[in-house]
């Protein structure tokens, strides 16, 4: 009768590290057709109630990292099964089904039943496309170091090098470094 508790822990401690391959694995250049299969097979094989309820605690987690990744992999009638846990008597269980619940109702509301997309949600709200890449047009906040240099220069404060540009906090007016 010892033996059972830790072969159960060994097979979760064995189990845990390896279900954060696929999430970590998945990105937005995968499609959802792809990851779909993998969201069947582990609600299939660890989101059961026949598992233990370490088991669903790692298939629901897994779940919600994959959906986090590319959302567009759930579908409404799965996650509509997988977020019942919540009334599961396992605290471990309860919590990855609230999370993935909360992970929903902030990426995807539509999928989700009225009444668990809370107040004030934003229906239209969809996750970009797939190979939909969100490209930086320029840096953020650069227009805040140039409003300082023109604070600076007008203050008389701003010392120039001799390109133009602002003298490097290290350097002298002969062009060495500090030390």
């Amino acid at each position: 009768a010892v033996a059972a508790p830790a072969v159960a822990a060994a097979a979760v401690a064995a189990t845990a590290p390896s279900s954060r391959v696929p999430a970590q694995a998945c990105h937005e250049l995968l499609t959802a057709e792809m990851l779909s299969p993998l969201l069947l097979h582990l609600a299939n094989h660890f989101v059961t109630d026949k598992s233990r309820p370490e088991m669903v605690a790692i298939g629901l987690n897994t779940t919600r990292e994959v959906c986090a990744r590319v959302p567009l992999a759930m579908d409404a009638t799965l996650l509509a099964d997988l977020i019942e846990y919540r009334k599961d008597r396992d605290k471990a269980v309860v919590a990855a089904a609230r999370s993935l619940l909360q992970l929903f109702r902030d990426r995807m509301p539509a999928l989700l039943h009225k009444k668990y997309r809370g107040k004030g949600c934003d229906l239209g709200e969809k996750p970009d496309a797939y190979g939909a890449l969100q490209v930086a047009t320029g840096v953020e906040g650069a227009e805040l170091l140039s409003a300082r240099e023109a604070r600076l220069a007008a203050a008389g404060k701003l010392r120039r090098d001799e390109d133009g540009g602002p003298a490097g906090e290290g350097d002298t007016d002969d062009g060495s470094e500090e030390e």
